[in-house]
């Protein structure tokens, strides 16, 4: 959400009306952390409601290209914001359930929120720098796009060996 407001100004949006972007992806975020942590508290399965949102999220920014109309970049914002909010939500959850040794989950939810931290202050710095170089927002919209698809196919990789390691360590009760 970094670059929303000089992206919708680089596509001749009125600053006056790019700058409710920010507030629309807010909004979005608002929205889609308080869904998640309602759907996580009924027990829906937080690494399926990842994936699923991650899909959607990084849909948008390969599709950034389709249309500066503000009706689009407000759909993208909100879309965006929605997902982001989501995936700082989501590390908890994620942490919870990928954490066997329960006296590991203490060191496990540092490094989680030390590496999500380093990753935002490397991202800004990242899309940045590649603004920069190629001087296109809209590039850099769908290199993010490709680097979220890239999370979510990490995230479903993790989720089959959880399950897969669940069901070994199941297996290896009964048989003992």
């Amino acid at each position: 959400m970094l670059f929303l407001v000089p992206h919708a100004e680089h596509l001749n949006i009125p600053p006056s009306k790019a700058i409710f972007l920010s507030t629309i992806g807010g909004i979005g975020g608002i929205i889609g952390q308080t869904i998640f942590i309602i759907l996580v508290s009924k027990g829906i399965n937080a690494f399926v409601l990842y994936i699923a949102i991650g899909v959607i999220c990084t849909r948008s920014f390969l599709l950034d290209s389709i249309s500066s109309a503000y009706v689009v970049r407000a759909s993208f914002a909100f879309v965006q914001g929605f997902s982001f909010f989501v995936d700082d939500a989501i590390m908890s959850s994620l942490c919870k359930d990928a954490v066997f040794d329960e006296r590991n989950f203490n060191m496990a939810q540092a490094l989680c929120n030390f590496m999500g931290g380093l990753g935002v202050t490397c991202a800004g710095t990242f899309t940045g720098y590649v603004f920069d170089v190629i001087h296109s927002f809209t590039k850099v919209f769908i290199i993010i796009g490709f680097i979220h698809a890239a999370m979510v196919v990490h995230i479903f990789i993790v989720a089959v060996l959880i399950k897969r390691r669940r069901r070994q360590d199941v297996s290896f009760h009964f048989d003992h």
